[in-house]
């Protein structure tokens, strides 16, 4: 990524993260905790290198589509055939989202360590966007969804039948995600909803921090 584009991502993220401390500092231990990894170490790659993004990531897992969408739910959703053409992790299939259509990954482990995530997409026929957000249940049973990225006119994959990186998406760095997820691994998804048109997506990433 350009080094403005870096600056003004670690300068948001650092922000954050000052607030996030701030409202620690009122329990005990907690701003410690704050800053401590909570995610256990993964195997991780640098898949969109050829865009400037320098970034290691780790796969979302059944990301790339190849073992029949894996642990995914998926409504008015399916596995196609034919894989992002940047093929970045081999394969030949992607995820198919019909309009209304809705597709959730596995849970995975994020926290504050884990600040971003990418994948390719592209609007294959009709209008509208996809849209996407993190869902986790926090320490009392209650499930949030917070919209993250929305894809579409903004982002230039509207009506674009070739295959696109996405921008760099924030995992999500609202204080009161964070603040629940202190010191713990906090379990997430990520959720990929068509409000128009025909989307494929595949080779989801997320960045594990580890470096």
């Amino acid at each position: 990524m350009s080094k403005l584009f870096r600056s003004r991502t670690l300068r948001r993220f650092a922000i954050t993260v000052f607030g996030v401390v701030a409202v620690a500092g009122a329990i005990p231990g907690a701003a410690s905790a704050a800053l401590a990894p909570s995610c256990a170490p993964s195997s991780s790659s640098m898949p969109f290198a050829r865009f400037l993004d320098l970034s290691k990531y780790t796969a979302v897992p059944g990301g790339s589509f190849e073992s029949a969408a894996s642990g995914w739910t998926l409504s008015e959703a399916a596995v196609a055939a034919g894989n992002e053409s940047y093929n970045v992790a081999g394969g030949s299939s992607s995820l198919a989202i019909a309009p209304g259509g809705e597709a959730s990954s596995p849970a995975f482990c994020a926290a504050i360590e884990q600040p971003t995530f990418r994948f390719f997409a592209r609007n294959v026929s009709g209008h509208g966007a996809l849209n996407v957000s993190v869902r986790y249940t926090n320490s009392s049973g209650a499930v949030h969804t917070i919209p993250v990225a929305s894809l579409g006119l903004v982002s230039g994959l509207l009506q674009n039948t070739s295959w696109s990186v996405s921008p760099i998406e924030l995992l999500d760095l609202q204080v009161p995600m964070l603040v629940e997820s202190l010191g713990s691994q906090l379990q997430v998804e990520l959720v990929f909803q068509a409000s128009g048109g025909t989307w494929q997506i595949d080779d989801v990433y997320y960045d594990p921090y580890s470096r």
